[in-house]
């Protein structure tokens, strides 16, 4: 579910870094125009008219297209401004010359953030798709198909200011927690959770932050450096089992005791 959904942000900003590169050609042809000046100004305002179009059908924060030194070359109206990760992924394009992810992360502002940074084919240019993870991502995660009661889900990653330090970065039913609110250091760490935020996809018995028994299954998303972490009380997923192993013993014990029974009547006549 989640790399469908990152899947369908990754279509959207590879829309907008189409229409940065459309505006970088016209930049260039507009070098050659009678009236420079006119030319890029009209370039400009339609690429700041098909990333507010973007930003505003699909809800997203923030839509930016920066060059390879960190300068905004144009913003969907009703922008934010960029953090310093975003910054810096723009400026690292050139290197990188991939998709990056930064975030979720939490603002100053108390906002949270989740950027997507594509390379713009033809250039060193990037472009940014800021979402609110919030009302985004987060909802699928904390969603439950039902029918069980302990089943949870959470997005783990390492704390970008310090990397011995496991966060759950969506919200949490247990241990209850908002968004980024739920922070253990490594040496208190579910080893799951030190798993999943080093890529590691595995599953199995485990143990929660609490100590309690879970089965656990981990899956690392590419590119992210987070990792989903989907658990279940251990004695939830065995009870089935259990009541299983319980009624076929019963009808063992049932079926031993009825030929006992006729052994003994045969032995007596």
């Amino acid at each position: 579910v989640i790399d469908a959904w990152l899947d369908e942000r990754r279509i959207d900003a590879r829309e907008a870094s189409g229409y940065v590169a459309a505006y970088a050609e016209l930049e260039g042809a507009a070098v050659r125009a009678p009236d420079r000046a006119v030319a890029r100004t009209a370039a400009h305002s339609a690429l700041v008219w098909a990333l507010t179009t973007l930003r505003r059908r699909h809800s997203y924060q923030s839509v930016w297209a920066v060059d390879d030194g960190g300068r905004v070359i144009a913003a969907a109206d009703g922008s934010d401004t960029l953090t310093t990760a975003e910054r810096h992924a723009a400026t690292d394009m050139p290197n990188a010359r991939r998709e990056r992810i930064v975030g979720p992360a939490l603002l100053p502002s108390g906002n949270a953030r989740l950027s997507l940074i594509m390379p713009v084919a033809g250039t060193a240019w990037s472009t940014i798709v800021a979402i609110s993870p919030g009302s985004a991502l987060f909802p699928y995660v904390m969603r439950e198909t039902g029918g069980t009661a302990t089943a949870r889900t959470k997005l783990i990653a390492r704390d970008p200011s310090d990397t011995m330090v496991y966060r759950v970065l969506s919200p949490s039913a247990y241990p209850p927690s908002e968004p980024f609110g739920l922070a253990v250091r490594r040496s208190q760490a579910p080893l799951v959770w030190i798993l999943a935020a080093h890529g590691v996809d595995t599953a199995g018995r485990s143990t929660d932050v609490r100590g309690g028994r879970i089965v656990a299954a981990t899956t690392h998303v590419p590119g992210s450096g987070w990792a989903v972490v989907r658990a279940i009380d251990e004695d939830e997923a065995i009870a089935g089992a259990v009541a299983r192993f319980r009624t076929e013993a019963a009808l063992v014990v049932g079926a031993v005791s009825v030929l006992v029974v006729i052994i003994i009547a045969t032995l007596i006549d």
